[in-house]
């Protein structure tokens, strides 16, 4: 009676990835909706201005847009009267334009982070691939 070697069992081969490829998949798939989110402008609420008083920031286009040109212009004449009045509202839409920059960067420091975990993986999955095959070879 002769003993079989290890090699000769009919054993399945090991499993010996790291990381599944439906969750490589997944992880794009965040990846690209990150970076989606960040370049998709938002608007939150709606704007419910009924007329250009109540603009909180009279240089923003989507509170502009819903007047008439005319009417829009003539009052920007009677809101800004002197070099003191424009520059605070510039000042003010520089601020704002900034807060709105910060969280975009933000969002894209995120969307950056998945992008590279998703390459990585990718990277990772297919050394691990390309040496599981060449131990078996």
């Amino acid at each position: 009676m002769t003993e079989k070697s290890f090699t000769d069992q009919n054993m399945p081969p090991a499993d010996l990835s790291l990381v599944n490829s439906n969750e490589v998949v997944k992880l794009l798939q965040v990846a690209f909706t990150a970076s989606l989110l960040v370049i998709a402008p938002k608007f939150h609420g709606s704007f419910m201005i009924e007329n250009l008083d109540s603009m909180p920031n009279p240089f923003f286009f989507g509170f502009y847009t819903k007047f008439r040109e005319d009417d829009y212009i003539q009052h920007m004449m009677t809101l800004i009267t002197d070099d003191e009045a424009a520059k605070i509202h510039f000042y003010k839409d520089i601020y704002q334009m900034g807060v709105i920059l910060k969280q975009k960067y933000k969002q894209l420091r995120r969307a950056y982070f998945f992008a590279f975990l998703g390459v990585a993986a990718s990277i990772l999955l297919f050394l691990g691939d390309l040496v599981f095959n060449i131990v078996q070879s």
